[in-house]
């Protein structure tokens, strides 16, 4: 059996013992309004809870929050969005420019080595990438 927490707040076990002991902590969240914090075996992270029903009546019955605190989140939100879009696409403007460069030394290269319109192959990379390149 495990041991239990001695820190205020509720009990935390690994799901191995919260299946051998399902009805008796069901029992007493019912009589005592006591939570039961499920963790997987060897993490302390927590992944269920077994609660009272009225602590779940109580968190459902809670108002919902205001307009003006959903309109101030939505915005920090789509603030962030903006944020991350510009530094996308500024990056993928840069990166851009820096393969454009690199296909235009590319072609130079090519120039130098085969004079334009000696070979069939080449001609038609070059008119399948001629919009890359400006042409």
């Amino acid at each position: 059996m495990a041991a239990r927490n001695l820190e205020p707040g509720p009990a935390s076990i690994p799901l191995r013992e919260a299946r051998i002991r399902f009805t008796q902590l069901v029992s007493l969240a019912e009589l005592n309004n006591s939570t039961t914090v499920v963790t997987r075996d060897g993490d302390p992270r927590p992944i269920a809870a077994i609660v009272p029903a009225s602590a779940l009546r109580a968190q459902h019955a809670a108002p919902p929050p205001d307009a003006d605190w959903r309109a101030t989140v939505n915005a920090g939100w789509a603030n962030r969005l903006q944020t991350l879009r510009e530094q996308l696409t500024g990056r993928h403007h840069a990166e851009r420019r820096v393969l454009l460069d690199a296909l235009a030394k590319a072609w130079e290269e090519l120039d130098r080595l085969a004079r334009p319109g000696s070979d069939r192959d080449i001609e038609s990379l070059r008119a399948a990438q001629a919009h890359l390149l400006g042409r």
